[in-house]
């Protein structure tokens, strides 16, 4: 399903945006048949990559928003999961800024975003507080969260 045939890195091609919002509604319906409540998840963690030490999906902030705003989004609302959070970006807070300009930038692209999760182990001396504070002031209605896996599926 990705440009380069690989479970690591790569990019997720078009023609299976459709099939992979169904995915997520399909992996959300299974759970819940199971009695387990998803309360919301991200969209891939790690969008820039991992450096190729693990399993991984890339996404630029306009390819991400557009997916959950064309695809994924209206998946989950015609499913009757429209209630489950979306949270993008899920990586680390330097790049924070770019993303939630992209992704909250007009109601069309943000409808479906419940907010942003970041990840906090980039650096253990800088917190990164003017993005954190530009993520929140973009749009305060968004969750803002750090992500330790707890939102990831």
């Amino acid at each position: 399903m990705k440009d380069n045939k690989h479970h690591v890195g790569g990019k997720l091609l078009p023609k299976y945006y459709k099939p992979w919002a169904l995915f997520y509604s399909k992996y959300i319906e299974a759970y819940m048949a199971e009695g387990i409540e998803i309360w919301g998840f991200t969209v891939v963690n790690e969008p820039h990559g991992n450096g190729n030490n693990w399993e991984s999906m890339h996404f630029s902030p306009k390819e991400m928003t557009d997916f959950v705003r064309d695809y994924l989004g209206p998946q989950l609302e015609k499913d009757g999961y429209g209630d489950k959070v979306i949270l993008g970006y899920d990586q680390n807070r330097a790049g924070l800024k770019e993303w939630v300009d992209e992704m909250f930038k007009d109601e069309e692209s943000s409808k479906y975003y419940g907010g942003t999760a970041v990840h906090w182990y980039e650096s253990t001396f800088e917190v990164f507080p003017d993005a954190l504070q530009y993520a929140k002031k973009k749009d305060p209605s968004k969750h803002l969260i750090e992500d330790r896996g707890l939102c990831r599926f």
